[in-house]
């Protein structure tokens, strides 16, 4: 696997990561609004060789601001794959506490970065559930959300997950319950691994 990084990120205890595969759109806007939300945050991007222009972009926000990281995987192209390398970066630095993963295209709001962060000093996984009160499946058609809604409850019987949203994106972890997992070991390469991630860190206790 082909990987490049532009790494000058500050020294913060938390890392949001974003996964990114053609987001020009919308990637700037996100950033700039999860600092508007959590100023001492970092932030680091994984971009899946976008071919829109993203990289150029990314590489922008990194260069002008040093809590941005931004890895390049230039092959082995895969949601799931560029979830793994964010989570063994993340690993890697010593004063990440804890880690936030999150969607680059509104589908997750910056807005509810505090509250993740509030919820994690009692708790070793926070979710951002879409199947609460209060919880909503945005921008999605009345069948897709029934879609997801079934694939939610297999999902949970199937894997003995006692989780209301199994299949969310927006997750927040605390580094020990990464750090129980063996990474080189995870066989997803696409979306499957938000489910996996979930599974390991019951299998560990968490």
């Amino acid at each position: 696997m082909n990987i490049s990084c532009i790494i000058n990120i500050s020294m913060s205890n938390t890392l949001i990561i974003i996964p990114t595969y053609n987001e020009k759109e919308n990637i700037e806007q996100v950033v700039s609004e999860i600092f508007k939300h959590a100023c001492d945050v970092n932030v680091l991007i994984v971009d899946d060789n976008s071919s829109d222009g993203t990289s150029d972009i990314i590489n922008n926000i990194a260069n002008s601001d040093t809590r941005v990281a931004v890895m390049h995987r230039m092959s082995g192209r895969g949601r799931g794959l560029a979830g793994i390398d964010a989570f063994k970066y993340a690993l890697r630095r010593s004063e990440i506490e804890y880690v936030i993963e999150m969607d680059g295209d509104f589908s997750h709001q910056p807005k509810y970065i505090p509250l993740f962060l509030k919820e994690i000093k009692d708790a070793d996984v926070v979710i951002g559930s879409r199947y609460v009160n209060g919880g909503r499946d945005s921008d999605r058609s009345y069948i897709r959300i029934i879609m997801s809604k079934l694939a939610n409850l297999f999902i949970r019987k199937y894997l003995s997950l006692d989780i209301m949203d199994c299949s969310s994106g927006y997750r927040c972890f605390r580094k020990e319950a990464l750090s129980s997992i063996d990474w080189d070991k995870m066989i997803s390469r696409e979306p499957s691994i938000i489910e996996e991630v979930l599974y390991e860190c019951k299998l560990k206790g968490y």
